[in-house]
């Protein structure tokens, strides 16, 4: 093997292999690396915006619920003067209210299991990542 002292000796233009294959790794280190944080942030965003959301949501949902039940209670007890029994009236309403109840609750389920939770940003960067290593190598 001839040394770089010995005239004779002319060093390899450009990097070795051996260096190609160690940057092409670090990039691809540092590449996922950057593509983990775009996650980590679009899912801390997104994490944000439920949680304000849901705030919302429940405390809506709590004011909403005393004034449902006020009219709840005077739709019963005007359908009990109608009918001519205020507890027939109490159970008519009340079983018209579990009804709707179940069917909102159905719903809700039904929609929860097609929804998909994924950060679509970095999934779509990672497809294209993938495509163009691919492609490179």
């Amino acid at each position: 093997m001839r040394r770089a002292e010995d005239p004779v000796y002319a060093p390899p233009h450009g990097p070795t292999f051996g260096e190609l294959v160690a940057r092409l790794r670090r990039q691809v280190q540092h590449l996922l690396e950057q593509k983990l944080e775009l996650a980590r942030t679009e899912l801390r965003s997104a994490l944000r915006e439920v949680l304000r959301d849901a705030v919302l949501i429940s405390a809506g949902a709590v004011l909403a619920l005393v004034g449902v039940l006020h009219l709840v209670i005077a739709l019963a007890l005007w359908i009990g003067d109608a009918v001519g029994s205020r507890p027939g009236g109490f159970a008519i309403l009340g079983g018209v209210v579990a009804l709707a109840g179940g069917m909102a609750v159905a719903i809700g389920i039904r929609g929860l299991r097609s929804g998909r939770v994924l950060p679509a940003q970095t999934v779509t960067e990672l497809r294209r990542d993938v495509a163009w290593i691919k492609n490179e190598l």
